[in-house]
Protein backbone atom coordinates (compact mmCIF):
# COMPACT_ATOMS: atom_id res chain seq x y z
CA UNK A 1 0.00 0.00 0.00
CA UNK A 2 1.46 3.27 -1.14
CA UNK A 3 0.24 5.21 2.09
CA UNK A 4 -1.57 4.07 5.44
CA UNK A 5 -5.58 4.61 5.06
CA UNK A 6 -5.55 7.50 6.75
CA UNK A 7 -8.94 8.03 9.38
CA UNK A 8 -10.69 11.02 7.35
CA UNK A 9 -13.94 10.87 9.77
CA UNK A 10 -16.73 11.35 6.94
CA UNK A 11 -19.75 13.28 7.62
CA UNK A 12 -22.43 10.60 7.02
CA UNK A 13 -26.05 11.81 5.51
CA UNK A 14 -28.71 10.09 7.23
CA UNK A 15 -30.46 8.91 3.77
CA UNK A 16 -28.07 7.19 2.04
CA UNK A 17 -26.83 3.93 3.53
CA UNK A 18 -23.87 3.90 5.66
CA UNK A 19 -22.24 0.41 4.33
CA UNK A 20 -22.69 1.99 0.92
CA UNK A 21 -21.02 5.08 1.52
CA UNK A 22 -18.40 3.36 3.46
CA UNK A 23 -17.88 0.95 0.40
CA UNK A 24 -17.45 3.82 -2.06
CA UNK A 25 -15.20 5.66 -0.14
CA UNK A 26 -13.16 2.24 -0.23
CA UNK A 27 -13.04 2.01 -3.47
CA UNK A 28 -11.82 4.94 -4.21
CA UNK A 29 -8.74 4.80 -1.63
CA UNK A 30 -8.38 1.00 -3.48
CA UNK A 31 -8.41 2.63 -6.93
CA UNK A 32 -6.03 5.47 -6.39
CA UNK A 33 -3.65 4.55 -3.28
CA UNK A 34 -3.33 0.46 -3.08
CA UNK A 35 -1.62 -1.99 -5.25
CA UNK A 36 -2.98 -5.23 -6.15
CA UNK A 37 -2.13 -7.67 -3.72
CA UNK A 38 -2.00 -5.02 -1.10
CA UNK A 39 -3.55 -5.79 2.80
CA UNK A 40 -6.43 -3.87 4.16
CA UNK A 41 -7.00 -2.45 7.62
CA UNK A 42 -8.87 -4.87 9.69
CA UNK A 43 -12.40 -4.55 10.43
CA UNK A 44 -11.92 -2.99 13.97
CA UNK A 45 -9.52 -0.31 12.54
CA UNK A 46 -11.96 0.50 10.04
CA UNK A 47 -14.81 0.54 12.59
CA UNK A 48 -12.62 3.03 14.30
CA UNK A 49 -11.87 5.30 11.39
CA UNK A 50 -15.78 5.59 9.84
CA UNK A 51 -17.18 5.42 13.31
CA UNK A 52 -19.60 2.49 12.27
CA UNK A 53 -20.65 -0.91 13.25
CA UNK A 54 -18.81 -3.82 12.22
CA UNK A 55 -21.73 -5.18 10.52
CA UNK A 56 -21.81 -1.96 8.42
CA UNK A 57 -18.07 -2.72 7.39
CA UNK A 58 -18.78 -6.29 7.14
CA UNK A 59 -21.92 -5.00 4.47
CA UNK A 60 -19.41 -2.44 2.92
CA UNK A 61 -16.83 -5.32 2.28
CA UNK A 62 -19.21 -7.94 1.32
CA UNK A 63 -20.68 -5.81 -1.81
CA UNK A 64 -16.83 -5.27 -2.23
CA UNK A 65 -15.52 -8.98 -2.58
CA UNK A 66 -18.81 -9.61 -4.64
CA UNK A 67 -17.41 -7.17 -7.13
CA UNK A 68 -14.77 -8.71 -7.37
CA UNK A 69 -12.71 -5.92 -5.87
CA UNK A 70 -11.49 -7.59 -3.17
CA UNK A 71 -10.48 -11.58 -0.88
CA UNK A 72 -10.65 -12.15 2.19
CA UNK A 73 -8.96 -15.12 4.12
CA UNK A 74 -9.92 -16.52 7.10
CA UNK A 75 -6.90 -15.78 9.43
CA UNK A 76 -5.13 -14.22 7.02
CA UNK A 77 -7.62 -10.74 6.75
CA UNK A 78 -8.48 -9.23 3.56
CA UNK A 79 -7.02 -8.70 0.49
CA UNK A 80 -6.91 -6.30 -2.92
CA UNK A 81 -6.84 -8.36 -5.76
CA UNK A 82 -8.86 -6.39 -8.81
CA UNK A 83 -8.67 -2.51 -9.34
CA UNK A 84 -12.32 -1.23 -9.10
CA UNK A 85 -13.91 0.56 -12.08
CA UNK A 86 -12.33 4.16 -12.56
CA UNK A 87 -14.00 7.13 -10.99
CA UNK A 88 -16.27 8.55 -13.20
CA UNK A 89 -15.60 10.57 -16.01
CA UNK A 90 -15.64 14.62 -16.22
CA UNK A 91 -18.25 15.98 -15.12
CA UNK A 92 -20.23 18.58 -17.67
CA UNK A 93 -20.03 21.97 -16.00
CA UNK A 94 -22.84 23.89 -18.24
CA UNK A 95 -23.89 26.73 -16.20
CA UNK A 96 -27.22 27.16 -18.19
CA UNK A 97 -29.83 25.14 -16.44
CA UNK A 98 -31.50 23.56 -19.52
CA UNK A 99 -29.06 23.74 -22.05
CA UNK A 100 -29.41 21.05 -24.47
CA UNK A 101 -27.10 21.89 -28.00
CA UNK A 102 -24.89 18.81 -27.80
CA UNK A 103 -25.90 16.02 -30.29
CA UNK A 104 -24.98 13.61 -27.20
CA UNK A 105 -27.99 15.28 -25.38
CA UNK A 106 -31.47 14.70 -25.38
CA UNK A 107 -34.82 16.54 -23.10
CA UNK A 108 -37.66 14.22 -22.92
CA UNK A 109 -40.89 16.16 -22.13
CA UNK A 110 -42.64 14.65 -19.08
CA UNK A 111 -45.42 16.74 -18.34
CA UNK A 112 -47.13 19.92 -19.51
CA UNK A 113 -49.97 21.90 -18.86
CA UNK A 114 -51.74 24.01 -15.88
CA UNK A 115 -50.12 23.45 -12.33
CA UNK A 116 -50.93 24.58 -8.83
CA UNK A 117 -47.38 25.65 -7.85
CA UNK A 118 -45.60 25.45 -4.31
CA UNK A 119 -45.56 28.76 -2.47
CA UNK A 120 -41.98 29.70 -3.33
CA UNK A 121 -42.86 30.01 -7.18
CA UNK A 122 -46.09 32.23 -6.10
CA UNK A 123 -44.08 34.21 -4.75
CA UNK A 124 -41.65 34.80 -7.65
CA UNK A 125 -44.40 35.25 -10.52
CA UNK A 126 -47.41 36.11 -8.55
CA UNK A 127 -50.62 34.48 -7.07
CA UNK A 128 -52.82 36.26 -9.44
CA UNK A 129 -50.87 34.91 -12.61
CA UNK A 130 -52.42 31.59 -14.35
CA UNK A 131 -49.06 29.32 -14.90
CA UNK A 132 -48.11 26.03 -16.72
CA UNK A 133 -45.38 23.80 -15.42
CA UNK A 134 -43.22 22.19 -18.56
CA UNK A 135 -41.39 19.52 -16.91
CA UNK A 136 -38.24 17.94 -18.94
CA UNK A 137 -35.89 15.40 -18.29
CA UNK A 138 -32.20 15.80 -19.72
CA UNK A 139 -30.11 12.75 -20.94
CA UNK A 140 -27.23 12.58 -21.65
CA UNK A 141 -24.81 10.16 -23.22
CA UNK A 142 -28.15 8.43 -22.78
CA UNK A 143 -28.04 8.30 -19.07
CA UNK A 144 -29.94 10.99 -17.30
CA UNK A 145 -27.82 14.42 -15.97
CA UNK A 146 -31.12 16.85 -14.76
CA UNK A 147 -34.59 17.29 -14.21
CA UNK A 148 -36.01 20.87 -14.90
CA UNK A 149 -39.47 22.40 -14.23
CA UNK A 150 -39.93 25.75 -16.22
CA UNK A 151 -43.05 27.65 -14.29
CA UNK A 152 -44.51 30.59 -17.25
CA UNK A 153 -47.14 32.57 -17.40
CA UNK A 154 -50.20 30.07 -19.27
CA UNK A 155 -50.44 32.19 -22.38
CA UNK A 156 -46.78 32.00 -22.73
CA UNK A 157 -46.44 28.55 -22.23
CA UNK A 158 -49.57 27.88 -24.40
CA UNK A 159 -47.52 29.41 -27.51
CA UNK A 160 -43.95 27.73 -26.46
CA UNK A 161 -45.58 24.31 -26.09
CA UNK A 162 -46.60 25.03 -30.13
CA UNK A 163 -42.70 23.95 -30.93
CA UNK A 164 -40.84 20.77 -30.49
CA UNK A 165 -38.68 21.63 -27.29
CA UNK A 166 -37.31 18.04 -27.52
CA UNK A 167 -33.84 19.79 -28.59
CA UNK A 168 -33.93 23.64 -27.82
CA UNK A 169 -33.89 25.75 -24.95
CA UNK A 170 -36.67 27.22 -23.38
CA UNK A 171 -35.66 30.79 -22.59
CA UNK A 172 -33.89 30.99 -26.61
CA UNK A 173 -37.52 29.66 -27.41
CA UNK A 174 -39.20 32.59 -25.73
CA UNK A 175 -36.53 34.91 -27.25
CA UNK A 176 -36.69 33.79 -30.66
CA UNK A 177 -39.46 32.07 -31.21
CA UNK A 178 -41.81 34.49 -29.48
CA UNK A 179 -39.66 37.73 -29.87
CA UNK A 180 -40.19 38.59 -25.89
CA UNK A 181 -36.99 39.75 -24.24
CA UNK A 182 -35.63 37.33 -21.35
CA UNK A 183 -33.69 39.14 -18.72
CA UNK A 184 -32.27 37.01 -15.70
CA UNK A 185 -33.22 38.72 -12.20
CA UNK A 186 -31.70 36.40 -9.75
CA UNK A 187 -30.39 33.09 -9.05
CA UNK A 188 -29.80 30.85 -6.12
CA UNK A 189 -27.85 27.19 -5.74
CA UNK A 190 -29.05 24.72 -2.71
CA UNK A 191 -27.71 22.23 -1.75
CA UNK A 192 -30.77 18.40 -1.39
CA UNK A 193 -31.07 15.20 -1.17
CA UNK A 194 -33.43 12.92 -3.97
CA UNK A 195 -36.60 11.60 -2.72
CA UNK A 196 -37.96 8.94 -3.99
CA UNK A 197 -39.50 10.14 -7.66
CA UNK A 198 -36.17 12.20 -8.18
CA UNK A 199 -34.02 9.38 -7.47
CA UNK A 200 -35.99 7.53 -9.94
CA UNK A 201 -35.63 9.85 -12.56
CA UNK A 202 -32.44 10.20 -12.12
CA UNK A 203 -31.27 6.66 -11.60
CA UNK A 204 -29.63 7.40 -8.29
CA UNK A 205 -30.14 5.71 -4.92
CA UNK A 206 -32.92 7.60 -2.56
CA UNK A 207 -30.76 10.39 -0.14
CA UNK A 208 -28.16 10.53 -2.97
CA UNK A 209 -26.90 14.56 -3.52
CA UNK A 210 -28.55 16.61 -5.85
CA UNK A 211 -27.83 20.19 -7.38
CA UNK A 212 -30.62 22.59 -7.05
CA UNK A 213 -30.49 25.62 -9.18
CA UNK A 214 -32.88 28.57 -9.40
CA UNK A 215 -33.07 30.91 -11.75
CA UNK A 216 -35.72 33.87 -12.31
CA UNK A 217 -36.32 36.08 -15.32
CA UNK A 218 -37.99 38.61 -15.94
CA UNK A 219 -40.11 38.91 -19.70
CA UNK A 220 -40.59 41.67 -21.46
CA UNK A 221 -38.90 45.31 -21.82
CA UNK A 222 -36.94 46.39 -18.72
CA UNK A 223 -39.02 49.26 -18.63
CA UNK A 224 -42.13 47.45 -17.97
CA UNK A 225 -43.96 48.29 -14.43
CA UNK A 226 -42.20 46.09 -12.05
CA UNK A 227 -45.39 44.80 -10.65
CA UNK A 228 -46.93 43.98 -13.40
CA UNK A 229 -43.97 42.45 -14.85
CA UNK A 230 -44.28 38.73 -16.34
CA UNK A 231 -41.26 36.49 -15.19
CA UNK A 232 -40.45 32.61 -16.30
CA UNK A 233 -38.99 30.81 -12.88
CA UNK A 234 -36.72 27.77 -13.68
CA UNK A 235 -36.21 24.48 -10.78
CA UNK A 236 -33.00 22.30 -12.07
CA UNK A 237 -32.20 19.36 -10.44
CA UNK A 238 -28.55 17.82 -11.22
CA UNK A 239 -26.99 14.81 -10.41
CA UNK A 240 -24.12 15.64 -8.18
CA UNK A 241 -22.10 13.14 -9.69
CA UNK A 242 -22.22 14.34 -13.05
CA UNK A 243 -22.15 17.98 -13.04
CA UNK A 244 -20.63 20.49 -11.09
CA UNK A 245 -21.33 24.42 -11.11
CA UNK A 246 -18.50 26.08 -12.69
CA UNK A 247 -18.26 30.25 -13.62
CA UNK A 248 -15.65 31.73 -15.68
CA UNK A 249 -14.76 35.32 -14.44
CA UNK A 250 -12.78 37.95 -16.35
CA UNK A 251 -9.58 39.76 -15.36
CA UNK A 252 -10.75 43.11 -13.53
CA UNK A 253 -7.81 44.90 -15.91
Amino acid sequence: MKDDMVPTSPAFFNPFPKYLQVRHMLERRLYGQCEIGDKLPTEQALCEEFGVSRETVREALRGLEEAGVIRRYRAKGTFFVNRPHPPAPPRMTDMVEDTCTSIRSYAEILSAGPARPPHEVLDDLGEACDIHLIERLYHLDDRPLALHHCYLPSAIAENILRFDLAGIRLVEAIEVRLGLPCTEERQYIEAMVADTRLARLLDIPVGAPVLKIVRTYRLGEQDADEKAALRALFHSYYRADRYTYAVQFKSGR
